[in-house]
């Protein structure tokens, strides 16, 4: 004798086959955590982004879309973290962005925030340590991914990142021509990079060229917030530190 099937059962079939959408529990609420992400300088929208993600970290922590929007997240944070509470964050990223490879190929982000965790783990731990360690290829290998895959994401990023790359370098691996290279080449399709400028004048100044500098220091400090307004507030406030340098050599 047979199992019978329930009665609920078939009915329940149907609805998944005629309405999937209303039939199964809906995902997490990307667009959510992007509308909160973009008022992240509010301390109360910073909080609903940490309780968003971790939301959707718990449910559906294979989903590339999420992980890369946790990525994003730790790198904002811990852009303004030192010593090993930047390394600890940094290690989180580095691995993000290795799952997202591993789940998604084709996806840039994979790569792209894999190199700025490895970097920002670097940071953490020191850039010369870094180098004893081995973690220049591990950075390398995923940034130049990114740049093959789609090096306009995030606004230029993976160019962005290489130039910093050259400019943090310590002596005599540094090269100051190489980092203003790829800062151009940022801005040249992505000029809103308002930390492109900054980075750039802190590159040129470096490289005894005050004047260049203060016309990118300049095109920071007045960079419109339009485009990412917490951002564009942080890059000021740095670009405010580094003015009197250049003020300094122009004398």
């Amino acid at each position: 004798m047979g199992t019978r099937m329930p009665r609920t059962l078939p009915a329940l079939l149907s609805a998944l086959v005629l309405f999937p959408a209303a039939a199964l529990a809906d995902g997490p609420d990307l667009a959510k955590i992007d509308e909160a992400y973009a008022k992240r300088g509010d301390p109360a929208s910073a909080k609903e982004v940490d309780a968003l993600l971790a939301e959707a970290m718990k449910a559906t922590p294979n989903d590339p879309q999420v992980l890369w929007r946790q990525a994003r997240w730790n790198v904002w944070k811990a852009d303004v973290l030192t010593g090993d509470a930047k390394k600890e964050m940094g290690k989180a990223t580095w691995d993000l962005g290795d799952k997202i490879v591993k789940l998604d190929p084709k996806m840039v982000e994979g790569p792209f925030y894999g190199s700025l965790g490895v970097g920002q783990y670097s940071e953490g731990a020191g850039i010369v340590n870094a180098l004893m360690q081995g973690l220049e290829g591990k950075f390398n290998d995923r940034l130049d991914k990114a740049l093959q895959m789609n090096a306009d994401v995030d606004r230029g990023g993976p160019m962005l990142t290489k130039g910093r790359y050259y400019f943090s370098l310590p002596w005599p691996k540094r090269d100051l021509t190489k980092s203003a290279e790829w800062y151009n080449k940022c801005l040249a399709k992505h000029p809103e990079n308002a930390r492109c400028h900054l980075y750039l004048a802190e590159t040129l100044l470096e490289d005894g060229k005050a004047k260049e500098a203060k016309v990118h220091l300049d095109a920071a400090l007045n960079a419109p917030e339009a485009y990412d307004p917490p951002e564009a507030v942080r890059v000021k406030g740095l670009a405010k530190k580094l003015q009197p340098k250049v003020e300094e050599k122009l004398k």
